[in-house]
């Protein structure tokens, strides 16, 4: 029974021509783990002192933080709540169903990047994968029963543990990467013990909570807009309030938006800037950074009132001054972590400086190709995943040759996102498509 409703789940989210579009990827991505694996284990790699050893390390701990802390990465829908939870079969059943289809996306996730762990601990690495994508998968759940106090200090807690392995800690879930053989069953019975605990103590109702869109206390403090300049009003109201979020789930079957204070995110990338100049962890700060742009980008336009704002400027006019106000609070939250950068690498600080110019492209294609104006629940076909893995792909390359070839890229960024602040067909259609939409 589970297994039929794993299928019937997968097919809900992703169309069969995409799910054949992307096996082939997926015995690729194996096949060069497999070459890797071999070239580790017949060359006998060093993996203590590997750059991809500690890059897996920093890799999987960021990664089961942010899993762990971010509900919007489960795949409990409204369609779930009204259809999938009242079918006639036992509770159980439905949470295992939900985690195994997470355990499926989060897999093929891995996938893709496991030629680098594979390089490292060989054949190793599709058990770590398995068992990884397992943990993940069920343990989200769990840290989701608790308040987001709590569920920050115990996702703290364990992500402190799995990163231990970096500095040599022998009995860290991921110290195989620095040797240690004990780290495999430490990680298969940290990951049994999330799935007993998930099954035991998660029910339907934890379930259905994770489905809402869960609001915050609202935020009573008040803003005057008292400015002749319609930018430096945008610039108010995103220097008081930052939006993210946007499309979250496997391929973007959800949708969701959060209003943060910017003095809080503010403090998350302080505190990013200070592991970034004490461990000189500039890949794993900048694809954070990446994640926090992709975010803000999904959120881009999302709450706007389109009608009031184009009853009193042109749809070219709007999306200049909203994009500019959008990209200054985005530079005034990553200018710790720019700082930091500049402090001990001035290629990373420079490039730090021109990635961030991608979010006028980014929020543009999503606007235009990607719109929130669909429904919330669809399953993902072929055009969806072109359009969205085209919008980011460029941001990915921009943010990594930044710190190769800054000034190309930085003529390259000004190549890509002026056309945006100066096309007004463009922002026509877009609007036209919105408020046709709303």
């Amino acid at each position: 029974m589970i297994l039929k409703l794993v299928k019937l789940k997968l097919i809900s989210i992703f169309s069969k021509p995409l799910l054949a579009l992307l096996f082939p990827f997926f015995l690729f991505d194996i096949y060069l783990s497999l070459l890797a694996a071999s070239s580790a284990s017949t060359l006998h790699y060093p993996t203590i002192h590997s750059p991809a050893a500690n890059f897996g390390i920093e890799l999987l701990s960021f990664y089961f933080l942010i899993y762990s802390l971010i509900p919007g990465n489960r795949f409990v829908m409204k369609s779930d709540i009204d259809f999938l939870f009242m079918l006639p079969v036992d509770e159980k059943e439905i949470i295992v169903t939900l985690s195994l289809v997470t355990f499926i996306y989060n897999l093929f996730i891995m996938a893709t990047l496991n030629f680098i762990l594979a390089s490292t601990i060989a054949y190793g690495s599709f058990l770590v994968i398995i068992l990884f994508s397992l943990l993940i998968s069920f343990i989200g759940h769990i840290l989701y029963k608790l308040r987001f106090i709590r569920r920050l200090f115990v996702s703290l807690i364990l992500t402190l543990w799995l990163f231990s392995a970096y500095f040599g800690f022998p009995f860290s879930p991921l110290s195989m990467f620095k040797g240690n053989p004990i780290a495999y069953p430490i990680l298969t019975i940290f990951t049994a013990f999330a799935i007993f605990l998930a099954i035991k103590s998660v029910t339907i109702q934890d379930l259905v909570q994770e489905g809402k869109v869960q609001s915050s206390k609202s935020l009573k403090s008040s803003i005057t807009f008292n400015s002749s300049s319609v930018l430096l009003i945008m610039l108010k109201k995103n220097f008081n309030i930052i939006e993210l979020g946007g499309r979250i789930g496997a391929g973007g079957t959800q949708y969701v938006v959060a209003r943060i204070r910017i003095y809080y995110l503010l403090l998350g990338t302080i505190g990013l800037a200070l592991v970034s100049y004490f461990f000189h962890v500039t890949i794993i700060s900048l694809f954070l950074e990446f994640m926090l742009l992709v975010n803000f980008a999904q959120a881009s336009f999302v709450n706007e009132p389109m009608w009031l704002n184009l009853s009193v400027m042109t749809p070219i006019q709007f999306a200049r001054r909203y994009l500019l106000s959008k990209l200054i609070s985005l530079y005034i939250l990553f200018l710790p972590v720019t700082v930091s950068f500049f402090l001990y690498d001035l290629k990373a600080g420079i490039g730090n400086l021109i990635f961030p110019l991608t979010f006028i492209y980014l929020s543009s294609v999503l606007a235009r190709f990607y719109p929130v104006g669909q429904s919330e629940s669809q399953s993902i076909n072929i055009r969806k995943f072109i359009f969205s893995t085209v919008g980011v792909i460029p941001v990915l390359a921009i943010t990594y040759l930044s710190l190769i070839f800054p000034i190309y890229t930085f003529i390259a960024v000004l190549i890509l996102t002026i056309p945006f602040l100066l096309s007004k067909s463009f922002w026509e259609k877009t609007f036209e498509k919105a408020v046709s939409e709303i």
